[in-house]
């Protein structure tokens, strides 16, 4: 009886001894396989991005047929000099160094398939595929990646060409859009210099006004406050009479130039009247053009400023807060008493 229960515990020691080094040996072999594209984020010169042939997938006939009509949408992101580029435009830097640094991340683990008609139930064939994403490095060589159809939330199965090994990666197919705009710095057209003109073209200009040498303060003191001076403008020179700007008033118009973000880039065929422009000038002798254009048929606004090429469209809210009137910028009391000198000098005269 003894010797049986010796031997089934030793059975129960041959077993665990077994699971222990699969599960040991699994875990090495998928370690071993390490990452799935082989690449340093900080070495890619540029990200492709290409629709493949299962991009969207038609529900009917008609829309089988229009989306033969369409070429698959594709982006380039490209390393220039410092900074990251679209189109020739800034890109976000963030966002692009994000995805390659989890591109760069992904691990190979264990394939969930391995056959042909696997690549292709799943979207990642070479001839049949949603996503590519390629990325060329400083190197010269370049790595891809076909990306399918999605087994979970922010999960998708993806392949390298040339492995038939297909994996379930955690990655999301939307963050891997193909539009340009998608990757555009949605800051390219803000003012970043510390303003001390601003001038709306035909309308007013105020200026900030620098203090005298007889406000200079010693002793340790604070230095005197520095305000706007505002005016309107009179045959494009500055009229005569000038008035101290509301702050807060001109603090929250130039808040609207540093933040400014756009939300789309102006169609080719877009059909818009310029209906105002603005000038901004800094400290540091940075000076800025920006001309707004209205499509009034569309009801839609777009922003172009001298030093970048293109129109960009902004939001209808923020093109009517830059057009702000001369009179929301000046404070109420020296509204009113311009208003009653104006009345008293007509007073005078009548007299």
């Amino acid at each position: 009886m003894n010797g049986r229960i010796g031997l089934l515990g030793g059975l129960l020691i041959v077993q665990l001894l077994v699971i222990a080094a699969l599960l040991f040996g699994s875990r090495d072999s998928a370690q071993a396989q390490g990452p799935l594209l082989a690449f340093s984020a900080d070495i890619a010169q540029s990200l492709t991005i290409d629709e493949g042939p299962a991009a969207a997938p038609a529900a009917d006939a008609e829309a089988s047929a229009e989306a033969a009509d369409t070429a698959p949408e594709s982006v380039t992101v490209q390393r220039v000099a410092d900074r990251w580029e679209v189109a020739g435009l800034p890109a976000d830097a963030d966002k692009v160094n994000a995805l390659l640094a989890r591109l760069a991340d992904l691990r190979s683990a264990w394939p969930v398939a391995t056959t042909l008609r696997a690549q292709s139930r799943f979207e990642v064939a070479d001839d049949r595929y949603r996503k590519r994403v390629q990325v060329a490095l400083g190197d010269g060589s370049a790595q891809s990646l076909l990306l399918g159809s999605s087994p979970g939330f922010k999960r998708v199965h993806a392949r390298v060409p040339g492995n038939d090994a297909v994996y379930s990666i955690a990655l999301a197919e939307f963050d891997l859009p193909t539009a340009t705009v998608d990757w555009l710095d949605k800051a390219l057209l803000a003012f970043a210099g510390d303003v001390t003109r601003v001038r709306r073209d035909g309308q007013w200009e105020a200026s900030l006004e620098v203090p005298s040498a007889a406000d200079d303060t010693t002793d340790g003191a604070a230095e005197p406050a520095r305000s706007w001076l505002i005016g309107p403008l009179a045959a494009g020179a500055l009229a005569a009479e000038t008035a101290a700007a509301d702050p807060q008033a001109m603090q929250t118009l130039l808040n609207r130039f540093r933040s400014l973000q756009v939300i789309g880039i102006a169609p080719a065929e877009s059909d818009a009247s310029l209906v105002d422009t603005f000038i901004l000038e800094s400290t540091a002798g940075e000076r800025h053009r920006y001309e707004l254009f209205e499509d009034s048929t569309a009801d839609r606004y777009f922003l172009a400023r001298d030093d970048i090429e293109g129109r960009f469209e902004i939001a209808g809210y923020l093109a009517e807060q830059f057009r702000t009137e001369l009179t929301a910028l000046v404070p109420a009391d020296v509204d009113e008493t311009s208003a009653e000198d104006g009345a008293t000098e007509d007073a005078a005269g009548a007299s």
